[in-house]
């Protein structure tokens, strides 16, 4: 007798089991199964419950379950989950199956594998392998770069093998907010640590004209002295430092008026006046000087003035670059006066400029030549006898 029952090719076609010998064979496989299953009834606690050599089948909460361990009743849903049941329904055991519960999912469904001469009779405890300590063995790994392992475990301890030793770093001392750089203060085989800033400095070599390097960023100050040889120049430090404007000055007092500390790069300077004015009659005049002192001998030029458009007096002056030929309390002037570099080597200067007059139609033009002995870092607004007070208005100048 076949275990399966012959329907025949198709209905009536004669050709068959007989239908006696049919339920003969439903019968004989209905009670074999029987055999294999003990009705528990509905589920209770305290109750012992076999899963062989028959298994007791019970019901709860409407649906059937088939013990699957032997052990005494506790509390139903903690036996469910501890695996000690399986739905009997279709449903439930579609769900269980689908479970991701240690004791469900993969754990109720069957597979071979004799790897190792062990049988491995569920799936569950197929996976169990491959995660477990040789889990990462079983998986394949193509070498590549400077890694030669041909499984992910082998590369993974190559790739320990090959770290760079932590030496004295904790994890207290490479928070994000604090780690920088890490690197070996000493010797190649001191320990790794988070430098300070003036340890990675040490590392890098200075900026150069013609090496690449670490460079400190000039200040608009230090762009502005122009004497920095190690500093970087920035475009803003640059268009702040080539040409800018001193601080404005009153006039108001004093026999002279300083202005220090000028570049050694200035190349052009604008001496402007407004409203100036002094107590006595001796001709304001500019000088200029350097890291010596104001000097008041040397200068080379003329000062010629006007009244109406027509020229009434002039001075050749070498004492300073006098403004006017000829002066008297109470005459106020405006306007400006340039000095141009012409020889950095002689530190030879030019004057020119206009000055008028706001209390008379009247002013003057000067052009002038001096050399220094050095370097030109000051300038001075005074009076041609130096003993004259100024006594309004104010000045400023303009470094290029």
């Amino acid at each position: 007798m076949t275990d399966v029952v012959n329907t025949g090719t198709a209905a009536n076609s004669g050709n068959g089991a007989p239908l006696r010998q049919a339920f003969t064979l439903v019968n004989t496989r209905l009670q074999e199964l029987l055999g294999t299953l003990t009705n528990g009834g509905v589920w209770v606690t305290a109750t012992a419950y076999t899963a062989t050599p028959t298994r007791h089948w019970v019901t709860n909460a409407g649906t059937a379950y088939v013990c699957l361990v032997n052990h005494t009743s506790g509390t139903f849903a903690t036996d469910l989950a501890a695996g000690k049941w399986i739905a009997a329904d279709v449903a439930q055991l579609i769900s269980d199956l689908a479970s991701t519960s240690a004791v469900k999912g993969a754990a109720l469904v069957g597979s071979d594998d004799g790897a190792g001469g062990t049988l491995w009779t569920t799936v569950k405890g197929f996976i169990t392998r491959i995660t477990g300590a040789n889990g990462a063995g079983m998986v394949g790994n193509t070498p590549a770069g400077s890694i030669a392992a041909t499984t992910v475990q082998a590369a993974i301890n190559e790739l320990d093998s090959e770290k760079i030793g932590t030496g004295a770093v904790t994890s207290s001392g490479l928070t994000q907010a604090t780690a920088r750089v890490l690197g070996r203060v000493t010797a190649s085989t001191g320990a790794i640590e988070e430098l300070t800033a003036a340890q990675v400095a040490a590392f890098i070599a200075a900026a150069s004209t013609t090496a690449q390097g670490a460079v400190e960023l000039a200040t608009v100050a230090e762009g502005k002295t122009g004497t920095d040889t190690s500093r970087a120049i920035t475009s803003d430090v640059l268009h702040a430092a080539k040409s800018y404007l001193a601080t404005l000055t009153a006039t108001t007092s004093g026999t002279f008026i300083d202005f220090t500390s000028i570049p050694a790069w200035a190349k052009r300077i604008t001496v402007m006046l407004n409203g100036v004015s002094t107590n006595g009659t001796s001709p304001p005049t500019i000088r200029i000087g350097d890291s010596g002192g104001i000097e008041s001998s040397g200068y080379l030029g003329t000062t010629l003035s006007f009244a109406n458009a027509s020229p009434v007096g002039s001075v050749s002056s070498t004492t300073g670059f006098d403004l006017i030929p000829t002066h008297a309390s109470g005459i106020v002037y405006h306007g400006a006066v340039t000095l141009t570099l012409m020889d950095a080597a002689t530190n030879l200067w030019a004057c020119s400029g206009v000055v008028n007059r706001s209390d008379a139609g009247a002013g003057g033009t000067l052009g002038y030549n001096k050399a220094l002995s050095a370097t030109l870092d000051r300038v001075r607004l005074t009076t041609n006898g130096g003993t004259d007070a100024f006594d309004a208005g104010s000045m400023n100048i303009l470094i290029e």
